[in-house]
C-alpha cells in the first residue's frame, strides 16, 4: 500500500471513531460447560448453555475513567462483585483504537458466579462486544473471544 493510502486509511478510522466517541453499545455472551474427564487425554470439549450475560457500555467525556457494575440474577444486590475484569476489557478495547479511557460498563447475568459455567468469560466477552458496538466497530464471535483471551492474559 502506498504511503498516501496508509494516511487515508488512518484518517477514515479516526473519522469513524470521533463520530462515535459518545456512543452506547450492547453485547451478549453465553455461558458454557466443559467435559472435565477429557483432561487426561489432552482432548476436551466445551458446549454452550442457554444462560446469558448481557453488557451495556456507554462512552463519553462526561465519565472519569472506566467504571463497571455487575448484576447477577438471583444474587444479593448488595454483594460487591469485582468489576476489574470488565473494566479492563473496556480499557484495552479503547486503547486498541486510541480512544479516551472514559466510560461505564454494566453486565447483567443469568449465570451463577463460581459455578464453573464460565461466568467470567461470558462477562468479559459481552463487555468487549458492547464496547466495540459503542465505538461503531464490529467483531465476530471468534474475534471477540480471541480479544478476551489476550485481555485476560494482561490482567
Amino acid at each position: 500500500m502506498s504511503e498516501k493510502g496508509k494516511v487515508k486509511e488512518k484518517a477514515d478510522i479516526r473519522m469513524v471513531t470521533k463520530r462515535r466517541r459518545g456512543g452506547k453499545g450492547h453485547g451478549k455472551a453465553s455461558g458454557a460447560g466443559t467435559v472435565i474427564n477429557a483432561i487426561a487425554t489432552y482432548k476436551g470439549s466445551a458446549f454452550g448453555i442457554d444462560l446469558w450475560t448481557h453488557a451495556e457500555a456507554e462512552l463519553g467525556n462526561d465519565f472519569r475513567g472506566i467504571k463497571g457494575e455487575i448484576e447477577i440474577k438471583g444474587e444479593d444486590a448488595k454483594a460487591k462483585l469485582n468489576t476489574k475484569l470488565i473494566e479492563r476489557c473496556v480499557e484495552l478495547v479503547l486503547r486498541k483504537f486510541d480512544l479516551p479511557l472514559r466510560g461505564y460498563v454494566k453486565t447483567k447475568s443469568e449465570i451463577p458466579v463460581g459455578s464453573g459455567l464460565k461466568s467470567s468469560s461470558a462477562a468479559a466477552n459481552a463487555a468487549v462486544v458492547a464496547t466495540l458496538d459503542a465505538i461503531g466497530e464490529e467483531a465476530n464471535a471468534l474475534d471477540a473471544k480471541n480479544g478476551t483471551v489476550r485481555i485476560r492474559c494482561h490482567l
